[in-house]
């Protein structure tokens, strides 16, 4: 998440998800559902330059997952980096590790 839209679109997963108090001018927060963050990584490599739809300047992280609790909503605060998924592929980074 990383602006208040961001947020309201993931409200009807989570009631609790609002009443946090969300710092979008020097953070971000990476969202899973069911997983825990184990590991989130990031270069100038992962930046995509062009897509079908325009020009993206954000970077594609790498992000390992361990299992969680199934029924939780986990939110990881992080300082203010330009990241997103990747429009073509959301799971294309995504690796799943052992605790």
């Amino acid at each position: 998440m990383k602006s208040e839209s961001d947020k309201k679109d993931i409200y009807s997963f989570s009631d609790t998800i609002s009443k946090y108090d969300y710092d979008f001018e020097n953070h971000i927060y990476i969202v899973t559902f069911g997983y825990e963050l184990s590991n989130i990584s990031y270069s100038r490599m992962s930046r995509p330059i062009v897509h079908e739809h325009g020009h993206y300047n954000y970077f594609i992280p790498k992000v390992w997952l361990s299992d969680g609790n199934a029924d939780k909503l986990y939110v990881y605060e992080l300082p203010k980096v330009n990241i997103d998924s990747d429009a073509d592929d959301y799971t294309r980074k995504v690796f799943f590790v052992d605790k």
